[in-house]
């Protein structure tokens, strides 16, 4: 038999071609993850919203926590819509009162840190975040930020704090 490179070209094919077929036939018995893999630059740096300042952890934490309202950014123009809460907020008269319900039937994940039990997400949860970023013994880099925004009664309690030396009362 005279084997010659080019004699052996169609066999090494179908060999390939067969590995292949059995590679891809184990894959497709495997059950499929949900595993989303995206790959960043640098390494994020955590996952404490109320002590975040780089891009990366940002991105995770804003999928990993469900925020109250969240940018609607197919529409033109891009709107904002609500997420957790039920609607858009009531807003009083006198532009100092937003009242915003949440959503019923959105739980935490059963966890130790709720005694091993499911708990329903509130509006407790939101402004005890609030009150993290606003807490001076937090040092969060996100103050800035919201002390913008002049949240009604937040720098009293900030201010309190700073005085007293204790931390906020979350």
């Amino acid at each position: 038999m005279n084997c010659t490179p080019f004699r052996l070209l169609p066999i090494l094919g179908v060999v390939l071609a067969t590995l292949m077929n059995v590679g891809n036939a184990q894959a497709q018995s495997r059950p499929t993850e949900k595993v989303l893999r995206y790959a960043f630059p640098i390494a994020e740096t955590g996952f404490d919203p109320a002590q975040l300042s780089d891009l990366y952890s940002r991105i995770v934490t804003s999928n990993i926590f469900d925020a109250l309202y969240r940018y609607d950014y197919l529409a033109r123009p891009v709107k904002v819509r609500p997420n957790v809460a039920v609607g858009m907020p009531e807003i009083s008269d006198d532009y100092r009162t937003y009242t915003i319900k949440i959503k019923p039937g959105i739980y935490f994940a059963d966890d130790p840190a709720f005694g091993g039990k499911k708990r329903e997400l509130t509006a407790q949860d939101f402004a005890y975040s609030y009150k993290r970023i606003f807490d001076p013994k937090s040092k969060s880099p996100s103050y800035g930020d919201l002390e913008a925004a002049k949240l009604i009664g937040m720098d009293a309690l900030r201010k309190d704090a700073e005085e007293t030396r204790r931390q906020l009362q979350l």
